[in-house]
């Protein structure tokens, strides 16, 4: 990975040093005084030059990088490299390009080396620069990574102590309505146990885990409402279609459970006629879509706020970004729909 990276850098001298060498082509009435042969051998000539001194100051730069240890003694022997590479390679294609006994004086390789050392220095720090800014973007990148993984956790870990909560009040209720039952209506009781029984045997499996299916949570929230239906009577209807195709697909547990509770506590319950709850799954081109409407009461002041949907929002948020969403809207004639959009996902 190293070496491909040093020789990324060779690369990049020698685009660096062709685009310096085309100077000679732009300078004025070159074309009326010299031969396209003639240019073509200057530029060639030139090129050479640039890309001698870049390839020596290329070559100690990079053993400076891979030998020296510290700042203060790496940025001496930077500034070593590059006035002594660039010397050696002009020097040596001053030695190759020129005729015999048309060498210049080494006052002046030695100040056309210091003009492209000076011009190279410009490019390494630029380079060291831009290196130190990609190091840190990408620092950045893996903290917020870190932290969203963290967000997703504790959002995790907050779902799991609300369920803790509600668990015991709603068997505890269940309960005391089939002990009540009992002793007035002995076949509604029976038929609630049995309904209690089912919703235990759909829930408990899966109520700390971190994946459940369409299907699953569909039947959880189906033996949640044949519970509600018994303690609510004729106030309550419901019905659940699930789209064949996505029944295997991913849902988090628990989120369509929430947005049950959500239509009963706030539509159905507070209307003296009730409603009905349907609760819908469909999908297609990636995308995942999860209804429950109710025929309840409507839009109140806290239809949208309450714990259950807002902890709902933040994970969905926190497990899909941006990718998913929850909204509310009117239903008719009456009550409001709950959709969920996500990425289709097989579990």
């Amino acid at each position: 990975m190293a070496e491909d990276l040093t020789w990324r850098r060779y690369i990049t001298v020698v685009l660096v040093c062709a685009i310096l060498s085309t100077q000679v082509l732009f300078q004025p009435g070159i074309l009326d005084e010299w031969s396209p042969e003639l240019v073509a051998r200057g530029w060639f000539d030139f090129f050479a030059e640039v890309l001698a001194c870049g390839t020596f100051m290329w070559i100690a730069v990079t053993l400076v990088e891979h030998t020296v240890k510290g700042q203060r003694a790496k940025f001496v022997a930077f500034l070593a490299a590059l006035a002594g590479g660039s010397f050696t390679g002009f020097a040596l294609a001053t030695l190759f390009l020129q005729p015999e006994g048309f060498y210049p004086p080494v006052s002046a390789i030695a100040g056309d080396s210091l003009r492209w050392a000076v011009f190279g220095g410009i490019v390494l720090v630029a380079h060291r620069q831009l290196k130190e800014a990609t190091r840190a973007a990408a620092a950045l990148e893996e903290e917020s990574l870190h932290g969203i993984h963290l967000d997703r956790q504790m959002i995790e870990a907050q779902l799991q102590v609300l369920q803790a909560q509600i668990e015991p009040h709603f068997l505890f209720n269940t309960l005391a309505h089939v002990k009540r039952l009992y002793s007035r209506e002995p076949q509604v009781g029976i038929e609630m146990l049995s309904s209690l029984r089912l919703y235990l045997r759909a829930a408990l499996p899966r109520m700390r885990a971190m994946g459940s299916t369409v299907e699953r949570e569909a039947e959880l929230a189906r033996a949640y409402l044949s519970i509600l239906r018994i303690r609510l009577g004729d106030r309550l209807q419901f019905s659940v279609e699930i789209a064949e195709h996505v029944r295997s697909h991913s849902l988090p547990p628990m989120i369509l459970l929430t947005l049950v509770e959500n239509a009963i506590k706030h539509g159905i319950a507070p209307h003296p006629e009730g409603g009905d709850v349907s609760i819908r799954a469909s999908g297609g081109d990636g995308r995942l879509e999860v209804e429950v409407a109710d025929t309840g009461a409507g839009f109140t002041g806290s239809s949208g706020s309450g714990v259950g949907l807002s902890n709902t929002r933040a994970r969905l948020e926190a497990l899909f970004g941006g990718k998913a969403s929850l909204s509310l809207m009117p239903n008719s004639p009456r009550g409001v729909i709950a959709r969920i959009q996500l990425p289709a996902e097989a579990a």
